[in-house]
């Protein structure tokens, strides 16, 4: 397992392989340092025995052209190909609260549409830093916990 002990990642079963990047996400413009966005990054990342795909954004995507994301989200599957997909929406941070719900529906949409499972997270009451936009490790300990719960009814 990569990444920090207190990341959300470190709460899912089995092998873990993290490749999350702040400030990355599906489209291509989500990130002030270039493309970073998943689908460019996947190929990296995927192993040929991985049982499943866990991909959580969209926050990141709020203020990104609609046409954007869905391209990205489209150039992912693509690189993902027939694994197994589970997509985590984005979390009702309040600093960009007003726009989540927005990609919350179109990610939502996306995931249906190419056979993936969607786990919305905008119901979920997580505690964040003050800046509004960063859990703290208590709100990554229980994204995580929300997450492996889901992660784990997947794999049976």
């Amino acid at each position: 397992m990569c990444g920090s002990p207190e990341s959300w990642p470190s709460r899912l079963p089995g092998t873990v392989r993290v490749d999350g990047f702040s400030g990355s996400g599906f489209s291509r413009g989500a990130s002030p340092c270039g493309d970073l966005s998943y689908a460019r990054r996947a190929p990296r990342s995927l192993q040929a025995d991985t049982a499943l795909v866990v991909v959580e954004g969209g926050l990141n995507d709020v203020d990104q052209p609609r046409t954007a994301v869905v391209e990205g989200f489209e150039a992912l599957m693509a690189a993902v190909g027939d694994r197994p997909v589970l997509v985590v929406g984005p979390v009702l941070a309040p600093a960009r609260a007003g726009r989540v719900p927005d990609v919350d529906r179109l990610l939502s949409g996306l995931a249906r549409r190419h056979g993936a499972t969607y786990l919305s997270m905008v119901a979920l009451d997580l505690p964040f830093l003050a800046d509004g936009l960063h859990l703290t490790a208590e709100g990554h300990r229980l994204f995580g916990d929300h997450v492996a719960r889901h992660v784990a009814d997947l794999l049976g």
